[in-house]
């Protein structure tokens, strides 16, 4: 069960907390034996790009999103005190975001991020991105000399120009097996266990080759590193599938088998 923060206080103004939560943890799921409890935030509007940030985290600060944490627990603990919460971090369960925090002292939590680097690769096209995401295209994975990226005059000045700017780095498996190890050594250095919630790459523009090298670079390295992980998503726009079809691609199945090949 997913438990979005704002959603969640939204619902709080116009409702009792026993009403909305009730619905989620006693009538849905009255054993409670298997299901665990998604806690997460990806702002005041799931559309906004990251140009755009959380705009109540600007307004209020990160402070404010901890607060709000600590008031879902309580909250959540009335009515489920022995379930697993699965929690992430601002910034979309950003992993920056997470490793730069501390853990909670609830001992019953799996942390989870999301892995969506580099972003310009695997959100091109995407027009709930924002207009820069919407226009860009051809972006390979990883970079090539040989492949010219040309910024839309809709990203001109804008996070995704700099990402653009920085994608010779970002897309390089060493750098991002290096960004996965940083979760992993805080899960160690803290001793609680996290969880790859999503990654995956969204397939308008992307060619499928590209993708699965990305996969790749992904599936290997969290296997590498023990991290378990979740694509995103089965049939919608970041599909594994064959065009036209719902057979998992071939290089995509050799993407998954690279988790196990430690």
């Amino acid at each position: 069960m997913s438990l979005d923060l704002i959603e969640y206080f939204d619902r709080r103004q116009s409702e009792e907390k026993s009403d909305y939560l009730g619905i989620y943890c006693e009538l849905d799921y009255p054993d409670q034996k298997g299901v665990g409890y998604s806690i997460h935030s990806f702002g005041e509007d799931g559309s906004k790009s990251p140009d755009q940030k959380m705009q109540w985290e600007k307004t209020e600060g990160v402070d404010a999103f901890f607060e709000m944490f600590f008031r879902i627990f309580k909250d959540v603990r009335e009515i489920a005190p022995k379930h697993t919460l699965i929690v992430g971090f601002h910034e979309w369960n950003g992993r920056k975001e997470m490793i730069d925090s501390k853990p909670f002292t609830d001992p019953n939590i799996i942390y989870t991020f999301h892995y969506y680097a580099p972003f310009v690769f695997t959100h091109q096209g995407a027009g709930w991105a924002g207009d820069s995401m919407k226009d860009l295209r051809e972006i390979p994975f990883p970079y090539s000399s040989k492949i010219e990226i040309k910024v839309p005059s809709s990203a001109k000045g804008t996070w995704t120009e700099n990402q653009i700017n920085d994608y010779k780095r970002d897309s390089d498996p060493k750098y991002m097996y290096g960004e996965l190890k940083a979760a992993r050594d805080w899960s160690v250095k803290n001793k609680v266990p996290i969880f790859l919630g999503e990654f995956g790459s969204f397939g308008q523009y992307a060619p499928m080759e590209d993708r699965c090298r990305h996969a790749e670079a992904v599936f290997s390295a969290v296997g590498k590193l023990s991290i378990p992980a979740a694509w995103w998503e089965w049939d919608g726009g970041f599909n594994m599938f064959d065009k036209g079809t719902q057979n998992i691609s071939g290089c995509m199945r050799k993407a998954i088998d690279s988790y196990f090949a430690k």
